[in-house]
């Protein structure tokens, strides 16, 4: 009797293990996503009759140029990665080197899949770069396209309780690259809000524009300062007309 008791339990254990091991073998609902990353610079201002014809056999035409962000061309040192999130999966972080064109990651397949690529620059301890995209993740093979657009961050702000609130961000002054600056690429800056009740986490509405790519600051006139901080997020506008991912958020309060 023993002997039939012990039989059964390693034949049930075995079969539990073969069913793990299924389960985790399981790539039914993985989705094999391969990213190519434009650069808004080139993509936008370098097309020559050369570029247009290549764009014409491959969708990374721009792979010819280093991008602005890597140390040989902006004096940035730091490094790109892929955030993954949806609402049923925890947010992958995955980093990239900074001079990729195109990456190839596996990822769980779902509605509302959020791809956000960015490149955080040490000598400017910031993110400077990024781009996203949120499509409808099938099984199987997929390809996406980010355009990277530069990012700035608010630094600093202004204003006296009862009074307008001014904020400030990272400027665009230095250039990039060969003949290139930012005066190629930016339009101008939204500027989102969100207010005290909100909490930083918003939501954020559009509130204004600021036009020009060396623009740095933009007052909020249809607000007072009060003792609870406004919060407010920056995002920068394409030439274009693409938009940059926003900033994080900066608290605003009245001095």
């Amino acid at each position: 009797m023993k002997k039939k008791v012990i039989a059964i339990t390693i034949t049930l254990l075995v079969a539990t293990a073969g069913a793990l091991t299924l389960v985790q073998c399981d790539h039914s609902n993985m989705a094999r996503v391969t990213i190519h990353i434009q650069n808004e610079l080139h993509a936008t201002n370098n097309d020559s009759i050369i570029d247009k014809l290549l764009k014409l056999i491959s969708s990374n035409a721009y792979a010819t140029f280093p991008p602005p962000w890597t140390e040989e061309h902006s004096g940035a040192d730091g490094y790109l990665t892929l955030f993954v999130s949806g609402s049923d999966i925890q947010t992958v972080e995955i980093d990239i080197p900074p001079t990729s064109t195109t990456f190839t990651t596996e990822v769980p397949a779902g509605a509302q899949r959020s791809f956000i690529l960015k490149f955080y620059n040490d000598s400017q301890g910031s993110f400077t770069w990024g781009g996203g995209k949120t499509i409808t993740l099938s099984p199987g093979e997929t390809d996406i396209t980010i355009t990277m657009i530069p990012m700035t961050e608010i630094t600093s702000h202004d204003g006296l309780i009862g009074s307008p609130i001014q904020i400030y961000w990272r400027q665009f002054y230095e250039s990039l690259s060969y003949s290139n600056d930012y005066s190629t690429i930016i339009s101008g800056f939204n500027i989102y809000r969100a207010n005290p009740s909100d909490g930083p986490n918003g939501p954020y509405t559009k509130i204004g524009f600021a036009n020009g790519y060396n623009a740095e600051n933009y007052s909020d006139n249809s607000i007072n300062a009060t003792s609870e901080p406004y919060y407010y997020k920056v995002s920068v506008v394409t030439l274009s007309g693409k938009e940059g991912l926003l900033s994080d958020f900066y608290p605003a309060a009245g001095s």
